[in-house]
């Protein structure tokens, strides 16, 4: 089991503790049904009842769609593998548990931002050190293309040197893919600033690194105003973040902006899904060309525009 898949679990059983403590009600599963129809229907209306309960008690907490349809997806796996793993004889009803998915638009940092997180000195010199810091994270996760967590686990071995060039070899958490890409001098530079002995880059929580990301992009001036929609089950569009660019940066930016910004520039297909450890097949990499194809749509369209006065 992958260890982010723990930490999933680990964050269910102790919002599920503290359901408990809210509702005060101690949650329950009856074993051993069998066939007995009486019981199979009570489990089952016990069961609906908990989910629009714990569903409520979720929202009332501010968590997203996704977020409460992550909880859902772990207990159905859970009560499928007490069913058919275990062999206990429970309620089937869990079946029927919504999992809630929403597909959030794509994020990124153009090209020109990326650069100008690179180049603008003065904008760096303006820095305290934190954001320094935190722009220096910025910078290698907008160029590796690196997951979160494989990003924040980088360590020295991780380098190599081959033909007087720097590569960054790791295998990932979450697929166990093997990674190789050349960096370029500025990504070597920072991994020279050595302010983790440890690792490669500077140890930072992702809540504070999320939070420092909302401030660094407004010091840049990325504030203009945005409205993100998100596609629900009904394929019907609901508005879901209003506000300014930077108010909506989180770390997921990092590896979307690599990314698209590969793609964008012209890079095959598959020479980006090497070095992003996504399959031929994957949906999300699907979501990464149609808004690098959108994004190419713009810029010739701003080009043409420009042509006919």
């Amino acid at each position: 089991m992958a260890p982010s898949t723990i930490v999933q679990y680990k964050c269910v059983q102790s919002k599920l503790i503290e359901f408990e403590a809210c509702s005060e009600t101690k949650i329950r599963l009856r074993i051993g049904i069998g066939n007995n129809k009486k019981l199979l229907k009570q489990e089952g209306s016990y069961l609906k009842r908990f989910e629009i309960k714990y569903t409520k008690f979720l929202r009332q907490s501010g968590s997203s769609n996704n977020y409460i349809g992550l909880h859902m997806k772990v207990l159905k796996t859970l009560l499928k593998y007490l069913t058919y793993d275990k062999g206990l004889s429970i309620s089937s009803a869990y079946k029927n548990f919504t999992v809630y998915k929403e597909e959030k638009p794509i994020l990124v940092l153009s090209p020109e931002r990326v650069s100008f997180l690179i180049n603008n000195r003065e904008f760096h010199d303006s820095l305290p050190a934190y954001l320094k810091r935190t722009k220096d994270i910025l910078i290698v996760g907008c160029t590796v293309a690196l997951r979160y967590s494989d990003l924040m686990n980088l360590k020295r071995k991780n380098l190599s040197r081959y033909n007087n060039a720097t590569y960054l070899q790791i295998v990932s958490q979450k697929t166990g893919s093997i990674t190789k890409i050349r960096l370029p001098e500025y990504v070597v530079e920072i991994f020279k600033k050595g302010s983790n002995k440890k690792g490669l880059l500077p140890l930072i929580s992702n809540h504070r690194l999320n939070s420092n990301l909302k401030e660094l992009c407004a010091l840049a001036g990325w504030t203009e105003p945005i409205d993100l929609q998100i596609i629900g089950k009904t394929n019907t569009r609901q508005p879901m973040y209003f506000g300014r660019f930077c108010d909506n940066v989180t770390s997921h930016i990092m590896r979307r902006t690599a990314i698209t910004t590969m793609l964008s520039l012209g890079m095959s297909e598959t020479a980006v899904r090497k070095i992003s450890g996504h399959s031929a097949n994957s949906t999300s990499f699907h979501r990464y060309i149609q808004f690098s194809q959108a994004y190419l749509d713009s810029e010739i369209e701003g080009v043409f525009s420009k042509l006919q006065g």
